[in-house]
């Protein structure tokens, strides 16, 4: 679909795939920041106090006043007890998982061959960490 130069419409099959109204919902967003509409859009933000049991300092996807000078989240209901859970449980991954790839370093050569890590705290210690090759093998 992508290779016929002569095709000058959005094919149909673009409309029925997910995110096939993603490029206007960017747009929208572009022009609210530029100050040209003054839209709520869902956005990815601190929670602050907009989302009961989320900790202020947490990012969370939620709706938002968005103008060409400020960003202003809009407070959620509270969730239910059972979603909050799995709210907070899904925070505590993502924590984990970005803290990890914060602290840790790890590189390879391209062929694959082990090279030495560093392990790098958020203070700028390093000390050794284990090779490529071992870092596969789990030796």
């Amino acid at each position: 679909m992508y290779k016929d130069e002569s095709v000058v419409t959005k094919p149909e099959a673009l409309s029925k795939r997910g995110g096939a109204f993603y490029s206007k919902i960017a747009i929208d967003l572009v022009t609210s920041l530029m100050g040209l509409n003054d839209q709520t859009h869902i956005v990815n933000v601190l929670a602050g106090d907009c989302v009961d049991g989320i900790g202020a300092g947490q990012v969370v996807e939620i709706s938002a006043q968005i103008t060409k000078d400020k960003i202003v989240p809009l407070k959620v209901d509270p969730p239910e007890p059972k979603i909050l859970g799995l709210m907070q449980s899904v925070k505590a991954y993502e924590n984990t998982s970005s803290r990890s790839g914060y602290f840790t370093q790890l590189r390879c050569r391209p062929d694959g061959a082990g090279d030495t890590s560093v392990v790098r705290s958020r203070k700028g210690q390093t000390r050794p960490g284990r090779s490529c090759e071992n870092q596969q093998t789990g030796t």
